[in-house]
């Protein structure tokens, strides 16, 4: 199944502890423990910057067209 770019992608996994469940950011393509830690990232840094510099070439490639 397929999410949209900077949509929570998450699959489940279970262990004797109870089901695991990693996300994923389209954006930066790092796999995040819990949705929790996927929010963690999306606050952070990295993730602010390469949203920031996807904004500006997605805006200065939908000119050329």
């Amino acid at each position: 199944m397929a999410s949209a770019p900077g949509q929570l992608q998450v699959t489940t996994a279970n262990t004797a502890w109870g089901p695991i469940l990693p996300a994923w950011c389209d954006i930066c393509r790092v796999e995040c423990n819990s949705e929790k830690i996927l929010e963690l990232h999306k606050n952070g840094k990295r993730h602010k910057r390469t949203f920031a510099e996807n904004a500006i070439y997605g805006s200065l490639a939908s000119g050329l067209k």
